[in-house]
């Protein structure tokens, strides 16, 4: 057999990075060198609560609530309880499109509760929705909070 018969192009993904090599010998056990540095469990956990609390900080929820105007508007419905654009439109200082816009946006993000009733569209808080959503994204941080940055111990000094 010749040198060559031995020589294997590899391919492998270590911890999500794609390596080539050019193995020379018993590829297996070089493969099996490469898959021992993977992560400890506690990294993989960490990696985990930060993909999941990234998901939720990138959530349409939170990016409705970034809005100062979609604020203002979820504000005037709230103060309206159940109401349709010309009623929120009174007292605001937007175009009729841009809060309707914003209404759109927010109802998408099951912060409201769309009506339709003939051709009127009403508009209310989902408080019990957006309530779920907040305790969701707080266990998240919480969750990530206890993985990444385990509590100090306060220090007294007495002399």
């Amino acid at each position: 057999m010749h040198l060559y018969a031995y020589i294997k192009y590899h391919r492998f993904s270590v911890n999500g990075i794609l390596e080539k090599r050019w193995t020379y010998g018993n590829s297996v056990e070089i493969l099996m060198q490469m898959a021992t540095r993977t992560k400890s469990n506690f990294d993989k956990r960490r990696d985990l609560a930060i993909d999941a609390l990234n998901h939720v900080l990138d959530s349409k929820f939170l990016t409705a609530l970034a809005e100062p105007s979609r604020i203002e508007v979820l504000k005037q419905v709230i103060r309206h309880g159940k109401a349709d654009i010309s009623e929120l439109t009174e007292g605001m200082h937007l175009d009729r499109s841009v809060i309707s816009r914003h209404l759109g946006i927010l109802q998408e993000a099951g912060i409201l509760i769309r009506d339709k009733q003939g051709k009127h569209v009403y508009y209310q808080l989902d408080p019990s929705q957006a309530i779920q959503k907040f305790k969701m994204i707080l266990n998240h941080l919480e969750e990530m909070v206890a993985i990444c940055c385990p509590p100090v111990e306060s220090k007294s000094f007495t002399k």
